[in-house]
């Protein structure tokens, strides 16, 4: 979840923003969790733009992919450094998504492992459970 404060919103005069929308110099994140920098082409009724959203939600971005009207040209995980056995955040093509089962959890506990585009896998698992122990893979979601 990005954060807002009141003293980073931008005032825009109304027809320049679109219904409901506000803008912000800057956002927060308090989380070491990864994230996904998407850039999309919307297409509107009075033309097209190209706009970057920043995701935190893995349900957001397959729920994206399925919009007729969106249509995503790059998306970018970006991961913390333990997460990408690092010392820093680093932000990398995505090209796969993976879902896999914890071992001996009652209820199905999922992980996620995401491939950035050099072949590197990178383990979302709330049990630090490695690739290998995973049980039951299946790709979730291929951007070429």
């Amino acid at each position: 979840m990005f954060e807002t404060v009141d003293s980073a919103e931008v005032s825009i005069p109304d027809e320049l923003k679109g219904y409901d929308e506000r803008a912000w110099w800057y956002v927060k994140y308090k989380l070491h969790m990864r994230w996904f920098h998407v850039t999309c082409e919307f297409n509107y009724r009075d033309g097209q733009a190209t706009e970057m959203l920043f995701l935190t939600q893995l349900e957001h971005l397959l729920d994206i992919e399925k919009e007729k009207s969106i249509k995503i040209l790059q998306i970018d995980l970006v991961t913390p450094g333990h997460m990408n056995d690092g010392e820093r955040w680093q932000m990398e093509p995505l090209s796969e998504i993976w879902i896999g089962y914890e071992p001996d959890t009652e209820h199905r506990q999922e992980a996620q492992i995401y491939v950035v585009a050099d072949g590197s896998h990178y383990i979302d698992s709330a049990l630090e459970t490695n690739e290998e122990e995973l049980l039951d893979k299946r790709k979730i979601f291929a951007y070429i």
